[in-house]
């Protein structure tokens, strides 16, 4: 088994779902407590971005010594594609519970425009920083120079670090490199791969981890994943958690099943009501269709605290109407949402039944098998999900 850490719930479920594509057995959790699930690959959702620096590292520490005590031997560490979240302070706990002696970060995902040239990180040609990504609330990109935005991070020139190449007095033995093409990204996967290696990135780097043969012996002959078939019950509660999600009314799925789509009142947006007073208005709806559209329909007033209170209105809901009856299918958009909704409901553990497109996955509860998840990050798109 790998334990790959993830500090949001979407990047994990994009883990889980490329370890589905390659037919491994793969699970996610959002808490590590008792008995690991049986499975290849073990995801494991922290939340620790949306945390604060202290609080993220404490965090990820509690979670590496316990799936140490639980005997996985074997890590991967996925970080955010556009450098966001708190990256070296969880990379040094790594190093410091495992025994790993550097660590090979490679957060770019050329797949998606995502590349790192002579040391500065573009996305589809421009400059981190002059990307949306210099707005972002909590780890504003103010910098493209990899190790300016994350101090700590050496670049590494050439292909050396093996058997003999050591840091710097004072450095941390964190490297990063250039690699603007996913053969790139392969390439110094084959030429740094090492037991005393830990390695740290992206989509791109966990794909190229897996066709190494890194978690399987027969990679020469992959057993893909069937194609996903649709959803099976019209009894779906979908949550758009994004204020920028678009309208899912004229989605085949929806319209063919006639699931009402109900937009968010201005007074609870604007936090003037409680969420119970919305909970109590959805219920006499929700009994009658058991299936519901939720969405928030207004944009985003900015904020930490702001962003918070809709996600924790949105879970406080979604908790009321499973309560009521619960739903065959829950979908839901945006990585903090989602992880918000699943500790309200008390959902930790799932079983991957479905990658719906990449990053977009449908999975199974391991307690009650007759309830599926499917997670979507806001900024991609639901492929087939309601076709």
């Amino acid at each position: 088994m790998i334990a790959v850490i993830a500090d949001d719930i979407t990047g994990a479920a994009e883990m889980a779902g490329i370890g589905f594509r390659y037919g491994l057995r793969t699970s996610l959790v959002t808490e590590v407590s008792g008995a690991l699930p049986y499975c290849d690959i073990l995801v494991v959702a922290t939340d620790t971005r949306s945390m604060a620096e202290e609080e993220a590292v404490a965090e990820t520490r509690r979670v590496v010594r316990r799936l140490w005590d639980a005997g996985v031997r074997k890590f991967f560490k996925k970080t955010d594609s556009a450098l966001r979240g708190h990256v070296v302070p969880e990379l040094i706990v790594l190093l410091e519970e495992l025994p790993y002696t550097r660590v090979v970060y490679l957060p770019q995902n050329p797949s998606k425009g995502r590349v790192i040239k002579e040391g500065v990180y573009y996305i589809n040609g421009k400059p981190l920083h002059e990307t949306s990504f210099a707005f972002d609330p909590e780890f504003p990109a103010t910098t493209s120079v990899v190790t300016e935005r994350l101090p700590g991070i050496q670049r590494l020139e050439g292909t050396i670090l093996f058997p003999d190449f050591k840091p710097k007095k004072g450095e941390l033995p964190i490297y990063v490199a250039d690699a603007f093409s996913e053969s790139e990204i392969s390439l110094h996967l084959s030429e740094w791969i090492h037991p005393d290696v830990l390695f740290a990135g992206a989509a791109d780097l966990f794909t190229s981890y897996i066709k190494l043969g890194s978690l399987r012996q027969d990679s020469d002959d992959f057993s893909l994943s069937a194609p996903f078939k649709g959803l099976q019950s019209e009894r779906a509660l979908i949550v758009c958690g994004s204020t920028q999600s678009k309208s899912l009314s004229e989605e085949t799925y929806i319209k063919k099943h006639a699931i009402p789509v109900v937009q968010m009142p201005e007074d609870v947006f604007e936090g003037i009501a409680p969420a119970l007073q919305w909970s109590e208005q959805l219920k006499t709806v929700y009994q009658y269709s058991h299936s519901m559209v939720l969405t928030i329909g207004y944009p985003s007033k900015g904020g930490k605290d702001f962003a918070l209170r809709l996600r924790t209105t949105l879970s406080e809901v979604v908790a009321a109407l499973v309560a009521e009856s619960c739903p065959a299918e829950v979908v839901i958009e945006g990585g903090a949402t989602a992880f918000a909704i699943l500790k309200a409901l008390g959902w930790k553990s799932f079983r991957l039944t479905d990658e719906v497109a990449p990053g977009v996955v449908r999975m199974r509860r391991e307690e009650v098998s007759d309830v599926c998840v499917t997670l979507k990050p806001g900024s991609y798109p639901w492929g087939d999900l309601f076709c």
